[in-house]
């Protein structure tokens, strides 16, 4: 199962242009999430996402949880509360700490000495478009292992800077020669696993 873990959209993107992306990258879809996250454009995701099958799931900001909702961004410690996966900035680790039962995703390339001790954080690797960050992200896979970070395209904010697939080529570029089983997690499995999509039926 390979997944995008976080494409973002706003009035006038094309969830058709990201969709038919997906498809010839051999990707079953991918987590979306509004640019903003006002209302109208949860409601909107909510909308196309009926529409478009490969959406997997909203990753939505607190306290905005809507159908689909897989994660939820910020909110500190009362979104822990959903019961949901939350998404939190490198400050705010002691979440982690403190909830041990719950998942967190950290939405930044971050050295990997404030994660040995947190098996409950995951990383998205967001919207690289060179491999300047390889020793980083190296670094960070030996540490952690591949059950720990996932791929995230962050389309369209990579644009004009990169398109979709040289996020996916800088990505890979960064991870160096992996087996294939390590490959496919942080192509997918880990961001599958981290936001409970594994129960999915895939088309």
């Amino acid at each position: 199962m390979r997944i995008d873990a976080l494409a973002s959209f706003a009035e006038g993107s094309s969830a058709d242009s990201l969709g038919a992306i997906l498809k010839r990258n051999r990707f079953e879809g991918a987590l979306v999430s509004p640019l903003s996250g006002g209302p109208d454009e949860l409601e909107n995701l909510v909308r196309l996402r009926t529409l478009h099958p490969w959406m997997l799931g909203i990753i939505a900001p607190w306290p905005h949880v809507v159908p689909g909702t897989v994660a939820v961004r910020g909110g500190g410690r009362a979104a822990v509360e959903s019961g949901l996966p939350c998404e939190i900035a490198v400050r705010d680790l002691d979440l982690a700490a403190n909830y041990p039962r719950v998942d967190f995703v950290v939405d930044e390339l971050t050295g990997p000495e404030p994660l040995l001790e947190l098996p409950n954080v995951a990383v998205k690797i967001t919207g690289l478009t060179s491999v300047a960050a390889a020793a980083q992200v190296r670094r960070l896979l030996e540490a952690v292992g591949p059950g720990r970070i996932m791929f995230a395209s962050g389309w369209p904010r990579c644009k004009p800077e990169g398109t979709w697939k040289l996020t996916l080529a800088s990505f890979t570029q960064c991870i160096g020669a992996q087996t294939l089983e390590t490959r496919e997690q942080l192509l997918g499995g880990t961001a599958a696993r981290v936001y409970r999509l594994t129960e999915i039926s895939l088309k």
